[in-house]
């Protein structure tokens, strides 16, 4: 996954930064936030545990009477959990928001450790389904164990996607100033990140 450079003047998200190396002396060049890869917070659900059951399709689901005890995530005070309670606020405002991770905690949705732990939870067969992301997810399917990835909401507000992001620190082989070996590393970091073969390993 490719993205274009966000030019963070533009949006007032951020003013220029002056990171001390003397050869990034243009904010236009400087101020840009690129996204470069991405993970998915998706359910990841164990086959074996449904007996017959419709695998649950929304994160509200979590919330569902009818998985009552059998759900899990991580704790949202980290990681990338963190930033989706952040988003889930974000979209439905703190009222709703606040009554969602009340019904968790009500459906004795099970805390884990990280989204590591989750993934184990699940391929185990102690929960039958998680919420985590998508690299999480994939290694249990490189295991081949009996799971399934299911991208919740998509006839709803939709998955949540986390882009990887590089701001822009272009001090540019092309600059006049002369360039020193740390800048060269970091011009060919970039280079590298800004491949889609590159993306699609760190994703």
């Amino acid at each position: 996954m490719r993205c274009p450079p966000y030019d963070l003047d533009t949006i007032s998200l951020l003013t220029h930064l002056d990171l001390g190396c003397g050869c990034c002396e243009d904010p236009r060049v400087s101020n840009k936030l690129t996204g470069f890869a991405a993970r998915a917070r998706v359910l990841l659900v164990n086959r074996d545990r449904l007996s017959g059951r419709e695998p649950p399709q929304s994160i509200r689901d979590l919330a569902d009477p009818r998985w009552k005890g059998e759900a899990t995530l991580a704790n949202p005070l980290f990681g990338t959990t963190t930033m989706h309670a952040a988003a889930l606020f974000a979209a439905w405002g703190d009222e709703e928001a606040n009554r969602f991770f009340q019904q968790l905690k009500d459906n004795n949705v099970r805390v884990a450790s990280s989204n590591g732990e989750v993934k184990r939870l699940v391929v185990a067969g102690e929960a039958t389904f998680g919420l985590t992301d998508t690299d999480d997810a994939n290694e249990a399917l490189k295991e081949n164990a009996p799971v399934d990835v299911i991208y919740p909401d998509q006839d709803a507000m939709g998955t949540l996607v986390m882009p990887s992001r590089r701001l822009g620190h272009h001090c540019g082989l092309g600059a006049k100033k002369t360039i020193g070996p740390t800048e060269r590393l970091v011009e060919g970091l970039n280079q590298w990140i800004s491949l889609q073969k590159s993306s699609c390993l760190l994703s």
